[in-house]
């Protein structure tokens, strides 16, 4: 939420419109890097998370597969950080995807307020009620409650991470708030940019802020020093000179924030301006120094004060050590030679990350609570053996906010237990089909072999009445496509997260041109493979691969997807874009996936898929 009063001078006064090429430029050049740079930019993922649940359209891929029942992957949600990340490699910006931790403790009152605003139990009562009373609601009326439903969850968050590390992009996870993990990065060197709505970010002193950004790269970017050397010296009066951090943030409680939500009672963006006015004048910091004091001890809350102006400065978050202390942290970061502590995000000496750094004191209660045993008694089972570290809590393999690994939906299975893909299971007894979007009844259909091509809703809705009532079950979890006369399993999967490995860029590259896709050329294995059927077609998207004729930033293969049709055989996959007259689908998409089978005891074979929606989000997915 951010900065409570005042909040124009941060989000439009100090915002200017510009492009990632343009910011890049400006970074290589305030750092003075070689021009080959790539600046990182810290993601709050919460933020793209949002926007991507908060997809206007009732019938839309997010809202289906949210409130699916049983639960199905969000896949269209880790699909949209992905292509959005994906946008900032292509301008040669690295991404680091921050997710929030546990809940700050100072944040309680920002928090019940939230919760009291989206009223998340009454509408979820509203939704069982029209669920177990269907005639009693329209479907305008249910599509409302859903929308007001969209919330994270564990098992999207879950999918996120897993497409972000297919896709090779960092992520990192927060002890408690990702403002301050991002804060905290910013102070050690790690990133150059952050991405976030909240103009909170600029007061912690982070010195670019993406708020959004177009396709083509447009972004309208928070500028920090626009903020402290044009904006606020405006606001307050004296417009020659640079606000201090330190001043920035004694305003910012001032003016309120998330940790003391109203500021002080009875004053506004004026009268704290103002203040300021008044505190700028002052020509010592020991008069600064009283001024705060007698500011604090007029407060209606002189305590609660205390500790947000401690917490601007001091907030909990993970830091970086690098195992050898020459090397930067940004450096250890990337080549993952590093050790993580708990400490201020601040992130200055070494005794900030000890427990007793946080111990109130007589003059100053700090944050009222040591984040060290904050986290040890949300998680009690740390006090075992073998709990988690603050390494794991970062690289998000536990969740700072469980305490646990995060777990994707459980996989489906038919009346003969046979895995199914996701969506094929619908109990329309406890999901009146009445209110199942359309996409849902037509993959459902689908599953069961139904072809709905020619069918309106009205006509798929019969058809899947007609299919329960008889207890039509799901046909097992593969899909055949024919084409150029061979038939080609469509799905793969990495047998364990463990197994997940993506080449990209120049390291595809390398493959597509190596020893794998040599037999492509052999007229024996075309024979032996396609028959009689003509083969130029994908003989020529292999070579304009291999030639570069493609972006290679598009370009990833995998040697490790699996089959359970074909155990003993091993995939080499190639995911790209290309256009519609080098695959022969037309109007179907422009993703295709060639696959090159390799049998480790016989010979080579060369298939070519085309892919479907369903294909293609298992792919993304796994």
């Amino acid at each position: 939420m951010g900065i409570k009063k005042g909040r124009e001078l941060f989000s439009q006064n100090s915002t200017v419109d510009t492009t990632l090429s343009r910011l890049r430029e400006v970074i290589i050049k305030e750092k003075v890097q070689v021009n080959d740079y790539r600046p990182i930019v810290a993601v709050d993922t919460s933020v793209w998370y949002r926007q991507s649940l908060a997809n206007p359209r009732d019938d839309s891929k997010v809202s289906a597969q949210y409130h699916s029942e049983p639960r199905v992957p969000v896949a269209a949600v880790s699909s949209s950080i992905a292509k959005k990340a994906s946008i900032l490699r292509q301008h040669r910006f690295e991404v680091i995807l921050v997710f929030d931790g546990a809940y700050h403790p100072l944040k309680d009152e920002e928090h019940s307020a939230r919760e009291n605003q989206l009223s998340r139990e009454q509408n979820l009562a509203k939704l069982a009620d029209a669920y177990s009373n269907p005639d009693n609601y329209s479907v305008e009326d249910v599509n409302k409650i859903k929308k007001a439903l969209l919330y994270p969850r564990n098992d999207i968050t879950h999918d996120i991470v897993q497409v972000a590390k297919q896709n090779k992009f960092m992520v990192a996870g927060a002890p408690f708030e990702t403002d301050f993990q991002i804060a905290a990065l910013h102070n050690q060197g790690i990133i150059d940019v952050a991405w976030s709505v909240d103009t909170d970010m600029l007061g912690l002193g982070v010195q670019y802020v993406i708020k959004s950004m177009t396709q083509q790269g447009k972004i309208k970017l928070m500028d920090y020093n626009k903020l402290v050397t044009r904006t606020l010296p405006k606001e307050f009066g004296h417009p020659n000179i640079r606000i201090r951090q330190a001043d920035l943030n004694l305003y910012c409680c001032m003016l309120g924030n998330d940790i003391l939500r109203n500021g002080k009672p009875g004053e506004g963006r004026v009268r704290c301006g103002k203040k300021m006015n008044e505190y700028l004048a002052m020509a010592s910091d020991e008069a600064k120094r009283r001024f705060i004091e007698d500011y604090r001890n007029a407060h209606d809350n002189p305590r609660r004060f205390s500790m947000a102006l401690f917490a601007w400065e001091h907030s909990p978050a993970y830091l970086i050590v690098p195992d050898d202390p020459e090397v930067s942290a940004k450096d250890a970061l990337i080549l993952g030679e590093y050790n993580v502590e708990l400490g201020s995000m601040a992130a200055l000496p070494i005794e900030h990350r000890r427990e007793d750094f946080f111990l109130p004191t007589d003059d100053c209660p700090k944050l009222g609570y040591i984040p060290h045993l904050q986290l040890r008694s949300k998680h009690e089972y740390m006090d075992g053996s073998t709990h988690p570290t603050h390494r794991n809590f970062f690289r998000m393999e536990v969740y700072a906010r469980t305490g646990r690994p995060l777990e994707a939906v459980p996989k489906q299975y038919n009346n003969n237990d046979q895995e199914v893909a996701y969506g094929a299971i619908i109990n329309f007894d406890n999901y009146p089909m009445k209110f199942v979007p359309t996409r849902q009844i037509e993959f459902w259909l689908s599953c069961r072999g139904v072809c709905t091509n020619e069918l309106n809703r009205d006509q798929m809705m019969r058809m899947a009445e007609k299919l329960w009532h008889n207890k039509v079950d799901a046909l097992p979890k593969f899909v055949l496509r024919g084409g150029g006369a061979y038939v080609a399993v469509c799905i793969l999967e990495f047998e364990s997260e463990a197994t997940v490995d993506w080449k990209t860029r120049d390291e595809a590259l390398v493959e597509i041109r190596g020893e794998k896709c040599a037999c492509i050329d052999d007229a024996d294995f075309i024979k032996d493979v396609f028959s009689n059927a003509h083969n130029a077609k994908r003989l020529r998207c292999l070579k304009h691969l291999k030639g570069g004729s493609f972006d290679i930033s598009d370009v990833k293969v995998s040697s490790n997807l699996k089959s359970k049709l074909l155990p003993n055989v091993n995939f080499f996959v190639i995911d790209f874009s290309c256009a519609p007259s080098q695959k022969g689908l037309g109007s179907e998409g422009k993703r295709r996936i060639m696959i090159l089978t390799v049998n480790t005891l016989t010979s080579m074979r060369m298939r070519t898929t085309l892919t479907t929606t369903m294909t293609t989000a298992m792919l993304v997915n796994k």
